[in-house]
Protein backbone atom coordinates (compact mmCIF):
# COMPACT_ATOMS: atom_id res chain seq x y z
CA UNK A 1 0.00 0.00 0.00
CA UNK A 2 1.18 3.74 -0.73
CA UNK A 3 3.23 5.05 2.08
CA UNK A 4 3.67 2.41 3.89
CA UNK A 5 0.10 2.35 4.94
CA UNK A 6 -1.56 -0.82 5.79
CA UNK A 7 -5.32 -1.09 4.66
CA UNK A 8 -8.13 -2.89 7.04
CA UNK A 9 -7.61 -6.33 7.80
CA UNK A 10 -11.33 -7.52 6.45
CA UNK A 11 -10.38 -6.09 3.08
CA UNK A 12 -7.33 -7.94 2.90
CA UNK A 13 -9.28 -10.98 3.46
CA UNK A 14 -11.77 -10.63 1.61
CA UNK A 15 -9.80 -10.33 -1.26
CA UNK A 16 -7.84 -13.33 0.06
CA UNK A 17 -4.57 -11.99 1.20
CA UNK A 18 -3.05 -13.72 3.70
CA UNK A 19 0.41 -12.28 4.10
CA UNK A 20 1.53 -8.26 4.25
CA UNK A 21 4.59 -6.78 4.93
CA UNK A 22 4.80 -4.08 7.24
CA UNK A 23 7.69 -1.86 8.21
CA UNK A 24 9.53 -3.03 11.25
CA UNK A 25 9.73 0.61 12.74
CA UNK A 26 5.97 0.42 13.58
CA UNK A 27 6.10 -2.82 14.55
CA UNK A 28 7.77 -1.37 17.73
CA UNK A 29 5.79 2.30 17.63
CA UNK A 30 9.14 4.44 16.16
CA UNK A 31 8.14 6.59 13.37
CA UNK A 32 10.65 8.04 10.83
CA UNK A 33 13.52 9.62 12.76
CA UNK A 34 13.77 13.52 12.01
CA UNK A 35 17.66 13.82 13.00
CA UNK A 36 18.76 14.16 9.13
CA UNK A 37 22.54 12.92 10.12
CA UNK A 38 20.72 9.86 11.66
CA UNK A 39 18.72 9.00 8.68
CA UNK A 40 21.43 9.61 6.63
CA UNK A 41 23.40 6.87 7.96
CA UNK A 42 20.52 4.70 8.34
CA UNK A 43 19.69 4.79 4.66
CA UNK A 44 23.33 4.76 3.77
CA UNK A 45 24.40 1.83 5.80
CA UNK A 46 21.20 0.46 7.55
CA UNK A 47 20.57 -3.00 6.85
CA UNK A 48 16.96 -4.47 6.93
CA UNK A 49 15.72 -6.39 9.91
CA UNK A 50 16.32 -9.93 10.54
CA UNK A 51 13.51 -10.88 12.48
CA UNK A 52 10.68 -13.68 11.67
CA UNK A 53 7.38 -13.49 10.38
CA UNK A 54 4.41 -13.57 13.02
CA UNK A 55 1.15 -14.64 12.63
CA UNK A 56 -1.67 -11.91 14.04
CA UNK A 57 -5.08 -12.43 13.06
CA UNK A 58 -4.55 -15.33 10.95
CA UNK A 59 -2.43 -13.66 8.48
CA UNK A 60 1.46 -13.44 8.08
CA UNK A 61 3.04 -10.54 8.74
CA UNK A 62 6.58 -10.30 7.22
CA UNK A 63 8.66 -7.22 8.69
CA UNK A 64 10.76 -5.34 6.62
CA UNK A 65 12.67 -2.03 5.83
CA UNK A 66 10.68 1.18 5.79
CA UNK A 67 12.80 1.76 2.72
CA UNK A 68 13.08 -0.53 -0.22
CA UNK A 69 15.95 -3.04 0.83
CA UNK A 70 16.91 -4.84 -2.60
CA UNK A 71 17.95 -1.69 -4.32
CA UNK A 72 19.57 1.41 -3.00
CA UNK A 73 17.67 4.64 -1.99
CA UNK A 74 21.31 6.33 -2.33
CA UNK A 75 21.73 5.37 -6.08
CA UNK A 76 19.66 6.95 -8.89
CA UNK A 77 16.61 4.45 -9.64
CA UNK A 78 14.22 4.89 -12.96
CA UNK A 79 11.92 6.97 -11.39
CA UNK A 80 14.12 9.81 -9.51
CA UNK A 81 17.76 11.17 -9.62
CA UNK A 82 19.69 10.42 -6.53
CA UNK A 83 18.67 13.01 -3.54
CA UNK A 84 21.12 15.83 -3.67
CA UNK A 85 22.90 14.63 -0.22
CA UNK A 86 23.96 11.48 -1.35
CA UNK A 87 25.53 13.32 -5.11
CA UNK A 88 29.11 13.85 -3.33
CA UNK A 89 29.61 10.24 -2.65
CA UNK A 90 31.06 8.52 -5.71
CA UNK A 91 28.45 6.53 -7.80
CA UNK A 92 31.47 3.45 -7.64
CA UNK A 93 31.67 3.92 -3.56
CA UNK A 94 27.94 3.96 -3.31
CA UNK A 95 27.55 0.64 -5.39
CA UNK A 96 29.99 -0.59 -3.22
CA UNK A 97 28.08 0.28 0.07
CA UNK A 98 24.89 -1.16 -1.67
CA UNK A 99 26.68 -4.51 -2.47
CA UNK A 100 28.26 -4.96 0.99
CA UNK A 101 24.76 -3.94 2.75
CA UNK A 102 23.19 -6.95 0.74
CA UNK A 103 26.26 -9.12 1.24
CA UNK A 104 26.33 -8.41 5.55
CA UNK A 105 22.20 -8.94 5.29
CA UNK A 106 22.46 -12.44 3.88
CA UNK A 107 25.12 -13.39 6.52
CA UNK A 108 23.24 -11.86 9.62
CA UNK A 109 20.43 -13.60 8.56
CA UNK A 110 22.11 -17.06 8.06
CA UNK A 111 24.07 -16.69 11.25
CA UNK A 112 21.17 -15.95 13.02
CA UNK A 113 18.70 -18.26 11.41
CA UNK A 114 16.30 -15.76 10.62
CA UNK A 115 14.30 -14.23 8.29
CA UNK A 116 15.45 -10.86 6.09
CA UNK A 117 12.65 -10.05 4.32
CA UNK A 118 14.40 -7.75 0.66
CA UNK A 119 12.04 -5.75 -1.36
CA UNK A 120 11.88 -3.69 -4.53
CA UNK A 121 10.19 -2.10 -6.83
CA UNK A 122 11.18 -3.24 -10.22
CA UNK A 123 11.06 -0.43 -12.01
CA UNK A 124 13.70 1.05 -9.13
CA UNK A 125 16.50 -1.59 -9.58
CA UNK A 126 15.90 -1.79 -13.82
CA UNK A 127 18.86 0.72 -14.94
CA UNK A 128 23.19 0.27 -14.54
CA UNK A 129 23.15 1.86 -11.29
CA UNK A 130 20.72 -0.74 -9.68
CA UNK A 131 21.37 -4.10 -11.04
CA UNK A 132 24.94 -4.95 -11.29
CA UNK A 133 25.12 -5.40 -7.52
CA UNK A 134 21.72 -7.00 -6.88
CA UNK A 135 23.04 -9.41 -10.08
CA UNK A 136 26.29 -9.90 -8.03
CA UNK A 137 24.16 -10.94 -4.79
CA UNK A 138 21.93 -12.77 -6.60
CA UNK A 139 24.46 -14.93 -7.34
CA UNK A 140 26.19 -15.02 -3.97
CA UNK A 141 22.70 -15.56 -2.56
CA UNK A 142 21.68 -18.45 -5.10
CA UNK A 143 25.29 -20.15 -4.29
CA UNK A 144 24.38 -20.19 -0.30
CA UNK A 145 20.80 -21.68 -1.50
CA UNK A 146 22.47 -24.42 -3.52
CA UNK A 147 24.71 -25.26 -0.26
CA UNK A 148 21.67 -24.99 2.00
CA UNK A 149 22.45 -22.16 3.52
CA UNK A 150 19.24 -20.22 2.76
CA UNK A 151 15.88 -20.91 1.77
CA UNK A 152 14.02 -18.31 -0.68
CA UNK A 153 10.75 -17.72 -0.81
CA UNK A 154 8.20 -15.65 -2.13
CA UNK A 155 5.42 -13.83 -0.18
CA UNK A 156 2.92 -16.39 -1.28
CA UNK A 157 4.97 -19.28 -0.57
CA UNK A 158 5.07 -17.83 3.02
CA UNK A 159 1.79 -17.56 3.53
CA UNK A 160 1.28 -21.29 2.21
CA UNK A 161 3.24 -21.81 5.69
CA UNK A 162 1.11 -19.70 8.25
CA UNK A 163 -0.31 -23.51 9.57
CA UNK A 164 3.25 -24.66 10.04
CA UNK A 165 4.40 -22.16 12.71
CA UNK A 166 7.77 -23.98 13.16
CA UNK A 167 8.67 -23.20 9.04
CA UNK A 168 7.39 -19.30 9.15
Amino acid sequence: PPQQNIPPEEILQKNGIEVRRAPYDQKNGQTRTKHKIRRFFKILFGNPPIVDPIIENGMVVSYSSRYPSLVAPFLQSNHKKTHPVFRPIPTRIRRQIHLQNLIRTLNKSVANSSHAHLWAHLFDMANGYQWPQIETFLEKLAERRDKGDVEILTMHELAGRKNKKSQI
